[in-house]
C-alpha cells in the first residue's frame, strides 16, 4: 500500500484578536538537515466556518511558504 503524505495540520489558537486557525507543517532545514515545525496563521475562525474553506486557504498558504523556505527568500 502506498504511503500517504500529510502536508500539515490545522489547530485553533486563542490569540489577542480572537480565535485563529493556525497551519502547522514540517520542513527540513538546509544547514543542519533537522526537521523543524513551522506555523502560519490562516485567519479567524469566524472567517473560515467550513472545512472546505479552511482547506483551500491552507493549501494555498503551505504551497507559498514551502516555495519561500526552499528558495531561501
Amino acid at each position: 500500500m502506498a504511503q500517504r503524505r500529510q502536508r500539515g495540520w490545522l489547530k485553533k489558537e486563542t490569540r489577542t484578536h480572537g480565535e485563529t486557525w493556525v497551519l502547522y507543517f514540517r520542513t527540513t532545514r538546509k544547514f543542519d538537515g533537522r526537521r523543524v515545525e513551522n506555523k502560519i496563521p490562516i485567519g479567524f475562525v469566524l472567517d473560515f466556518l467550513t472545512k472546505a474553506a479552511r482547506g483551500l486557504k491552507s493549501n494555498d498558504c503551505i504551497s507559498r511558504s514551502i516555495r519561500w523556505i526552499r528558495d531561501g527568500v
